[in-house]
């Protein structure tokens, strides 16, 4: 009986951990370029939050500028 409750339990906390998704976050980054007197602009979209903060901070970090759009 104590095996079949620990399976359950080990059941539905893999089906939590495995069902949650992390939300899609969306920036949108501009940069005015003096070279073609325009304003440069590009949507970023990641719902893996390391990979879009890594990208934020490359865009950053040459100059861009970021707003969050969620």
């Amino acid at each position: 009986m104590k095996l079949f409750i620990k399976g359950m339990l080990l059941t539905a906390a893999l089906g939590t951990v495995l069902s949650w998704t992390a939300c899609e976050r969306c920036s949108t980054c501009e940069r005015y370029d003096t070279a073609l007197d325009s304003t440069m602009t590009s949507e970023i979209c990641n719902d893996r939050p390391k990979v879009y903060d890594d990208e934020i901070r490359v865009y950053e970090k040459n100059g861009w500028t970021c707003s969050d759009d969620n």
